[in-house]
This record gives C-alpha cells, sequence and structure tokens, in this order.
C-alpha cells in the first residue's frame, strides 16, 4: 500500500507543476488547463486500479507536453520539470504494475503418517 501512497504523492506534485503558474506565464493557461485535467484522469484511472489506462494516459500526456512546447505553449525550464514528474509516475506505475495480486493460501497437504511402516530396503536392519 506504501506504493499507491508514493504514486499519489507524485500525481500531486505532477498536477501542481502543470496547474501552477509564476509571475511570468512558463505555461499558456488553455495549456495548462489540459495538461491538468489529463493528469487527474491519470490518478482517477490509477486510483481504480487501471494502471495499463494510467500508463497510456501518461503517454498521451507527455505527446501532449511535447507538442505544447514546440508551439511554444511552455517554457522548456517548465517542460523539464513536468517531464521528471511524468518519469517519477512512471516509475510509481511500474512498481504498482509489478507488484503481483496476492495469492490465495493453499491448506497443507496431508503427509505420512509418523506411524505408517518404514518401506525399501533397511527396514529390517538389526532383525537379521
Amino acid at each position: 500500500m506504501n506504493g499507491v501512497r508514493t504514486f499519489t504523492a507524485t500525481v500531486v506534485g505532477m498536477s501542481l507543476l502543470v496547474g501552477c503558474a509564476s509571475r511570468a506565464p512558463d505555461i499558456a493557461a488553455p495549456t495548462s488547463s489540459e495538461l491538468q485535467a489529463a493528469v487527474q484522469d491519470i490518478g482517477t484511472a490509477a486510483a481504480a486500479g487501471r494502471y495499463a489506462a494510467a500508463v497510456t494516459l501518461l503517454d498521451t500526456l507527455q505527446s501532449r507536453l511535447d507538442q505544447a512546447l514546440a508551439a511554444g505553449q511552455v517554457r522548456a525550464d517548465r517542460e523539464a520539470q513536468i517531464l521528471a514528474a511524468i518519469d517519477r509516475v512512471r516509475g510509481d506505475l511500474g512498481a504498482l504494475v509489478a507488484v503481483p495480486a496476492p495469492v490465495p493460501m493453499r491448506s497443507a497437504s496431508p503427509t505420512a503418517s509418523a506411524t505408517s511402516a518404514p518401506t525399501g530396503p533397511g527396514k529390517h536392519k538389526g532383525k537379521d
């Protein structure tokens, strides 16, 4: 469960990077809103346990960020910060996907009784 908390914190951090603008806007307001919505979708998918969908949405977010940089809607330094957050989220998602589902415990199979007669060579040692 610790991985889920780490993931949640990382998504919140990425959300802040995408949504917050300083005095000199380093991300256009419409682009910020679009990217913010994408981050929320990623968090929603992951919270529902749909990690593969969250990874796909993360890929889409990264592609949209690249487009925004090319169009001059995001400054390069802000893009670098967001990409670092995307990488952290990708790592957290990878860890969550890699966690195997719990396997139900099987009951122990019955073993041979300690009082059963020995079999095979040597069962009569010392009796000849």
